[in-house]
């Protein structure tokens, strides 16, 4: 299964670094990204305002902050996003491990998200995965982003993704401010009932260094 997902991801990575956008960044503090992915293929339909488009990708992550070599944590993403109109798509399967061996890791995020006047995006998640410490096999995380100003939005959501490696159910506020290539979101992570010893700060990012995509068709 590891050899086989091993091709997918090469083949994809492969095909979508000869194409436009490479995209660096930082996940939830702990994690470092490099994203490959194709320009947007655009299909025109029947109305001229109602546009379909696609992408396809690849992506690593690896952990910055366990103290040891062998606690360091590698992941890689093959991902499939589609736009039809307002409602947006995507599945991403995953696998990834210590270079230990202490624990690995497999799943797929599938998400759908849908956009309202340009000022409401709603959106959710569901994460089935495998961990072969944890034996957990099911997360979620739903949310919505409320545009503030016009590079400003306010970001709430709820879920149990894991933020490190186990389940926990988890409230997020905070903002997403995106201007051109540059996206960043700054978040505080908390429990109900409020306590402050549970609460996390958390900052993530992602700026595109080789798009060529023209604005209008700017990557989904």
């Amino acid at each position: 299964m590891v050899r086989f997902f091993l091709c997918i991801f090469f083949s994809f990575l492969f095909y979508s670094s000869l194409s436009q956008t490479v995209r660096v960044g930082l996940r939830e503090n702990s994690y470092a990204q490099l994203i490959c992915q194709t320009n947007n293929k655009n299909i025109k339909l029947i109305k001229k305002d109602f546009i379909h488009q696609y992408c396809l990708g690849s992506a690593i992550e690896h952990s910055i902050f366990p103290e040891t070599h062998g606690y360091q944590y590698i992941r890689l993403y093959c991902f499939y996003k589609n736009k039809l109109s307002n409602c947006e798509t995507a599945i991403a399967p995953y696998i990834g491990g210590t270079y230990n061996g202490m624990f690995w890791n497999s799943g797929l995020m599938a998400s759908i998200s849908y956009s309202i006047a340009n000022r409401l995006n709603l959106w959710g998640i569901v994460n089935p995965f495998y961990d072969s410490g944890l034996k957990k096999t099911f997360a979620y995380r739903c949310g919505g982003d409320i545009r503030l100003f016009r590079l400003v939005y306010l970001t709430l959501q709820y879920g149990t993704i894991p933020e490190y490696r186990d389940l926990e159910s988890r409230y997020r506020m905070g903002f997403k401010v995106k201007d051109g290539d540059l996206m960043v979101n700054p978040e505080i992570s908390f429990k109900m009932p409020w306590n402050t010893r549970n609460i996390r700060m958390l900052v993530s990012f992602t700026y595109d260094i080789n798009n060529k995509t023209d604005e209008k068709n700017r990557n989904i």
